[in-house]
C-alpha cells in the first residue's frame, strides 16, 4: 500500500492488502496535473464505487444486519468473503471521469506482476468513453489470461443496448 492524498499504507489490512494508483499517463495526456481539489491523487475511492464494487465481491461476513424496509438479516457477506483485494486505481473523477491508456496498462501490469488470481476491471460512464475497450482493455486482458489469470467486468447500468 503507498502513502498518498488521504491514504496511508496502515490503511490496509487483512482485507485489503494492496492498493496503488497510477496517474502520469493522465496528466501527459492533460498537459497539466490533476488538482487534489476534484479527487483524490491516492488509491483512496471519492464517490465509492471502488469501495461497493470491492464489498459486493470479497465483503466480509457481517452478523445481526438491518436493512431499510427489510427485517434484519442475520448474515451478510460478499460473494467471496475470505477473499483479498488489491486495488490498482487507473481512472480518475476529472471531466466527468478519465483514463489514460498508459495508466490502464500499467495497473494491469503491475497486477499480473503482483500476482493476483482475478482481475475485475470496474470502469464506467464517461472514463469508459475516454478508452477504446477493443484494444485499451482486450490487450491487456488477454496478457492477463495468457497468464491463468481470469479478467471479469461489469457490464453496465445502461440498459438494453
Amino acid at each position: 500500500c503507498v502513502s498518498a492524498d488521504q491514504f496511508s499504507p496502515v490503511d490496509c489490512n487483512k482485507k485489503l492488502i494492496g492498493a496503488k494508483y497510477y496517474i502520469d499517463g493522465l496528466n501527459a495526456d492533460l498537459e497539466s496535473s490533476i488538482n487534489s481539489t476534484t479527487e483524490y491523487l491516492s488509491p483512496r475511492d471519492r464517490n465509492g464505487h471502488g469501495t461497493q464494487v470491492s464489498s459486493t465481491v470479497a465483503g466480509s461476513f457481517v452478523s445481526n444486519v438491518t436493512l431499510p424496509g427489510l427485517s434484519s438479516v442475520s448474515i451478510m457477506r460478499g460473494g467471496a468473503p475470505k477473499a483479498h483485494i488489491a486495488m490498482y486505481k487507473a481512472c480518475w473523477d476529472v471531466e466527468g471521469g478519465m483514463c489514460s491508456v498508459a495508466d490502464v496498462w500499467k495497473a494491469f501490469d503491475e497486477a499480473i506482476h503482483d500476482g493476483v488470481d482475478v482481475l475485475s476491471v470496474s470502469i464506467g460512464g464517461s472514463a469508459l468513453k475516454s478508452l477504446d475497450v477493443e484494444i485499451d482493455i482486450a490487450i491487456p486482458a488477454l496478457h492477463a489470461v495468457n497468464k491463468g489469470i481470469p479478467v471479469v467486468s461489469p457490464a453496465g447500468n445502461g440498459g438494453s443496448r
